[in-house]
C-alpha cells in the first residue's frame, strides 16, 4: 500500500479496535447494564411503594398503641370519677352532715359493704380531727402519705372544694390507694370532709382486660409523676422508694396534657423496668384528673413483622434483577459472538489489509452490516487507488509550481514540467514546444524519450502541416489521439500510436504545446488529461513570468541609462552657469545686477544639487558605487550639513540636543547627503526661517538623529508617500503648496536602507519629525521600535520598512 493509503487509514484504525484493546466495557456487559438501567425505574418505584407501605404499617402500629392508651385513659378517668362521686354522695348524706359518730358509722359500714371498690372511708371535722372511719388506713397515725392527703383535703374542704389524689400507699394493708374527698356543708358553712380510698388494684384489673399485644406493657402515672403500677405489678412505694418519672422528657410533656407517641424511647423503658430497649411509647393523659396512661412495646418486636416483610420484598427484588441480568447476559453472548468476529475483521481492515471481507450469515441486521462493510471495503479500494493517482498529480503540480516560483528562465521550468509529466503519466515520450506566432511554428524547448533522429525531426513544426500537433496549435484545442487511423499521425514520430496534444494558452494566446505519447495503443483517462492541463497552465504562467521579467529588466536598464545621462547633461550646463555667474559677480554694476546674479547663482546651485542627487541615486540603486564605511561622528556630519543648507540660502537655525559624542560606521559622503536633505526639508517646511530641533542619541546598538521642524502638518493621506521620488507633500491649491519637487527625501531613504537603517516620519500640529535610525556597527541592523518610535506623538506614523515597502527603490 502507498503512503497516501496508509495516511488515510491511520486515523480510522483506532476506531476498529475491539473493546478488550480499548479497556472499555464489553458489549455483553453493556447489554446487562442496559437491562439493569431499564429495570432501575421499575425497581425504584417498587421500592418507593414498599417503603410507603412500610411507613404506613409503622404508623398503623403506633396508632394502635395510642388507641389502647386512649381506651385505658378513659377507663382510668371513669374509675377516678367513680371515687369522687362516692365521696360527694356521702358528703351530702344527712347522717354525715350531722357529724354524729353514731349515725355515721352504720352508714359507712353499709356503703363499704355495698361497693367492692371501696377500701376505706373516713369523716373528719373542719380541723381534721377524725369523727368516724371504717379503718385506720385514711388516718394520719396509720399512714404517713395519707396524713398529707388529709391536710390537703381539709384545706380544700374549707374552700368548698373536693380532691382526687395521686397514688397513696396504705401501710395497714400494704395496698395502693387513690383518695377522693368532698366537703361536708351545713348551709353555707363547711364543717368537715369525707375521704374515700379506692383500691388501685381494681383499676389495674380492669386495664389488664384491654386487648393488647403479648409483648405490650401498660402502666399508670399519678399527677405527681409517680409510677402507680405496671400491669399487675404495684410500684407505688412510700417515701424515697417511690418511682418518680416526672423528670423524664416524655412523661413531663404528658403530665402537661400532651399526647405522646415515640418510636424509640430509652429513659421510660429504664424507669418502667423493661429489659428490651428501645421501646415504642404511647402516653395519653386522662381527660379530667391529670393521671397519665402509658403503653410500651419493644420497638424491635413491634416492627419485626414490617421488617420481615421488607426483607422478603428486597430478596424478591434482588432475585428478579439477577434473573433479568442473567437472561441479558445469555442474549448478549449470543449477539456478541458474530459482532466480535466482525470487529476482528474490521481491525484487520484498519491495519491496512484491504482484502479482508466478512462472511457472516446470521439472517439479521448483522448480516446486512457485514454486506455493507464488504461493499464499503471494495469502494474504498477504488477510492484509494484514485487518491494515490490524485496525490501523485498534486505532487507533480506542486513541484512544477515551486519551479515557476524559483525559476525565472523558461528552460528550468520546462525541464521540471517534462520530468513530472513523465513520472506521473509514464508515457513513452514527452515533447514541449514554444510557440512562435510571428513565424507560425512550434520550436522545441524540451523533451524526454526521443532519440537524436527524432529530436531533429521535431525541432521545428510548422502550423501549416497536417500533423496532430500542428492541428491542435491551429485550432487551439485539446486533441486526444487513441486511434491512429482517426487523426493524422504525428509524422515526424512514426512510433506514436496514441497520445494527447495540449495547446498552451494564455489569455487565448498560444504560447506553446505539450505532447505526451505512447508507442502502443493506450487510453488516457480524465485524471491524466486534467494533470496535463494543470501542468500546461503552470507552463503558460511561467512564459508570462519570463516575459514580464525581461520587460522589467529592460525598463530598469533604460531608467538607469536615462538617470545617468540626465545627471551628466544637467551637471555640465549647471557648472558652466555657476562659473559665469561667479565671474560676473566680481564686478556688478549696481544693486539690481547683484540681486540678479545672486538669483542666478541660487538657480545654478539648485540645478547642480539636483544633478548630484541624481548621480547619488543612480549610484546607490544601480550599486555602481560601493559604500566606503568608516567610523564617523554624527555631530560633525550634522554640522557640515547645516553649513551646506545655510550656503544654499536658508536662514533657519539649528538647535542641537545631544547626550554626548555618537560614533557609527557609515559612508560619510552619502550620509552627509542624506542629513543635508533632511535639514533642507525641515527648513523648506517652515519657510526657510525659524529654529530646527535636532536631537542625537545613542539608543543601545543604533544611533538616532531626530529632526523636527515647526511647519504645518502634512496631510495623513500623503504621509505614506513622503519618501517617493519627486513628491510634493502638500497638494496643489493648498496654502502650503510650494511646487518645488526634488529627490532629497528619496535619496535619504535609500542611504538609510543601504546602511541597514530606516527613517520614521510623524506629522501633527507641532510640525513634522523625521527620525533617522542607523546601526552603530555595520551589518547589525536596527531593532524594530514600538509604534510611533521613541517619544513620537500620537499622529500617524509612516515607516517604510514596517509597511512592507521596499527601501531604496
Amino acid at each position: 500500500m502507498s503512503g497516501c493509503a496508509r495516511d488515510l487509514l491511520a486515523a480510522p484504525a483506532s476506531m476498529w479496535k475491539t473493546p478488550e484493546t480499548r479497556g472499555s466495557l464489553q458489549l455483553t456487559g453493556k447489554l446487562v447494564l442496559g437491562v439493569l438501567l431499564a429495570l432501575l425505574p421499575v425497581l425504584v418505584l417498587l421500592a418507593l411503594g414498599w417503603r410507603a407501605d412500610a411507613n404506613e404499617l409503622r404508623h398503623e402500629t403506633f396508632r394502635g398503641m395510642r388507641g389502647a392508651a386512649d381506651a385505658a385513659s378513659i377507663l382510668a378517668d371513669e374509675y377516678l370519677a367513680e371515687a369522687r362521686k362516692s365521696a360527694d354522695l356521702l358528703a351530702t348524706h344527712a347522717a354525715v352532715r350531722s357529724l354524729s359518730p353514731l349515725q355515721i358509722e352504720p352508714l359507712l359500714d353499709e356503703v363499704l359493704n355495698g361497693d367492692p371498690n371501696l377500701h376505706a372511708i373516713a369523716v373528719v371535722d373542719e380541723d381534721g380531727r377524725p369523727i368516724a372511719s371504717t379503718s385506720d388506713d385514711l388516718l394520719p397515725a396509720r399512714g404517713s402519705e395519707v396524713g398529707e392527703l388529709l391536710v390537703d383535703a381539709v384545706e380544700l374542704a374549707n374552700r368548698g372544694e373536693g380532691l382526687v389524689s395521686g397514688a397513696a400507699f396504705s401501710r395497714g394493708r400494704g395496698l395502693p390507694l387513690v383518695v377522693a374527698s368532698a366537703p361536708i356543708r351545713q348551709g353555707d358553712r363547711t364543717v368537715g370532709a369525707v375521704l374515700v380510698g379506692y383500691d388501685l388494684g381494681t383499676l389495674a384489673s380492669r386495664l389488664q382486660r384491654l386487648p393488647l399485644p403479648d409483648d405490650a406493657e401498660l402502666f399508670l402515672i399519678d399527677p405527681a409523676g409517680r409510677l402507680a403500677f405496671r400491669c399487675d405489678t404495684v410500684h407505688v412505694l412510700a417515701g424515697d422508694a417511690a418511682v418518680d418519672v416526672s423528670k423524664l422528657a416524655a412523661t413531663s410533656r404528658a403530665l402537661g396534657g400532651e399526647r405522646i407517641l415515640v418510636a424509640e424511647e430509652f429513659a421510660v423503658a429504664d424507669a418502667v423496668g423493661l429489659q428490651q430497649r428501645p421501646v415504642a411509647l404511647a402516653l395519653v393523659p386522662t381527660p379530667t384528673w391529670r393521671w397519665v396512661v402509658g403503653v410500651v412495646r419493644p420497638t424491635a418486636s413491634a416492627l419485626a413483622p414490617i421488617e420481615r416483610r421488607e426483607l422478603d420484598r428486597l430478596v424478591l427484588m434482588v432475585a428478579l434483577s439477577l434473573v433479568a441480568m442473567g437472561g441479558a447476559a445469555l442474549v448478549g453472548l449470543h449477539i456478541v459472538r458474530p459482532i466480535r468476529q466482525l470487529a476482528v475483521q474490521l481491525e484487520a481492515f484498519g491495519r491496512g489489509d484491504l482484502q479482508v471481507r466478512s462472511d457472516l450469515h446470521t439472517g439479521d441486521e448483522l448480516e446486512s452490516l457485514a454486506g455493507t462493510f464488504n461493499s464499503m471495503a471494495g469502494r474504498l479500494q477504488q477510492v484509494l487507488g484514485t487518491l494515490e493517482a490524485q496525490n501523485a498529480e498534486l505532487q507533480a503540480i506542486a513541484v512544477a509550481s515551486r519551479a515557476v516560483v524559483r525559476e525565472l528562465e523558461l528552460g528550468g521550468v520546462a525541464r521540471v514540467i517534462v520530468e513530472q509529466t513523465g513520472a506521473v503519466l509514464r508515457p513513452d515520450f514527452v515533447v514541449l514546444w514554444l510557440a512562435d506566432g510571428r513565424r507560425r511554428e512550434l520550436v522545441l524547448l524540451d523533451h524526454a524519450g526521443l532519440d537524436e533522429g527524432e529530436i531533429a525531426d521535431v525541432a521545428v513544426v510548422s502550423f501549416d502541416t497536417q500533423v496532430a500537433a500542428a492541428r491542435a496549435a491551429r485550432e487551439k484545442r485539446l486533441l486526444v489521439l487513441e486511434d491512429p487511423a482517426a487523426l493524422p499521425p504525428l509524422r515526424p514520430l512514426p512510433r506514436l500510436q496514441s497520445g494527447i496534444c495540449l495547446p498552451l494558452l494564455l489569455r487565448d494566446e498560444l504560447v506553446g504545446e505539450i505532447v505526451v505519447g505512447s508507442a502502443s495503443p493506450r487510453q488516457f483517462g480524465p485524471l491524466e488529461v486534467r494533470l496535463l492541463t494543470a501542468l500546461g497552465d503552470i507552463f503558460s504562467a511561467a512564459v508570462e513570468n519570463a516575459r514580464l521579467h525581461d520587460r522589467v529588466r529592460q525598463t530598469l536598464r533604460l531608467r538607469d541609462e536615462f538617470i545617468a545621462a540626465a545627471a551628466h547633461e544637467l551637471r555640465t550646463p549647471a557648472t558652466a552657469l555657476k562659473a559665469w555667474v561667479q565671474i560676473l559677480a566680481r564686478d556688478p554694476r549696481d544693486d539690481r545686477d547683484r540681486k540678479i546674479l545672486e538669483r542666478l547663482h541660487f538657480v545654478a546651485e539648485r540645478a547642480a544639487r539636483l544633478a548630484r542627487e541624481l548621480v547619488a541615486v543612480h549610484g546607490l540603486t544601480a550599486e555602481q558605487r560601493p559604500l566606503e564605511c568608516r567610523p564617523v561622528e554624527l555631530h560633525e556630519l550634522v554640522r557640515a550639513a547645516e553649513q551646506a543648507v545655510r550656503a544654499f540660502g536658508s536662514e533657519a537655525t539649528v538647535h542641537f540636543t545631544s547626550e554626548g559624542a555618537v560614533e557609527i560606521e557609515a559612508d560619510a559622503e552619502s550620509l552627509a547627503l542624506a542629513l543635508g536633505a533632511l535639514l533642507e526639508n525641515a527648513a523648506r517646511n517652515q519657510g526657510g526661517k525659524g529654529a530646527i530641533a535636532v536631537e542625537i542619541r545613542d539608543r543601545g546598538g543604533f544611533a538616532s538623529v531626530r529632526i523636527q521642524d515647526a511647519g504645518p502638518a502634512i496631510p495623513a493621506g500623503r504621509l505614506p508617500h513622503l519618501f517617493e521620488p519627486l513628491f510634493e507633500p502638500w497638494p496643489s491649491g493648498s496654502p502650503h503648496y510650494v511646487g518645488r519637487i526634488g529627490l532629497g527625501l528619496h535619496l535619504a531613504s535609500i542611504v538609510a536602507a543601504s546602511h541597514g537603517g530606516r527613517i520614521d516620519a510623524t506629522s501633527g500640529a507641532g510640525g513634522t519629525t523625521l527620525e533617522l535610525l542607523l546601526p552603530a556597527r555595520r551589518g547589525s541592523g536596527v531593532a524594530p521600535l514600538p509604534a510611533g518610535g521613541a517619544g513620537a506623538p500620537a499622529p500617524d506614523v509612516w515607516n517604510p520598512r514596517a509597511r512592507g515597502l521596499p527601501l531604496g527603490t
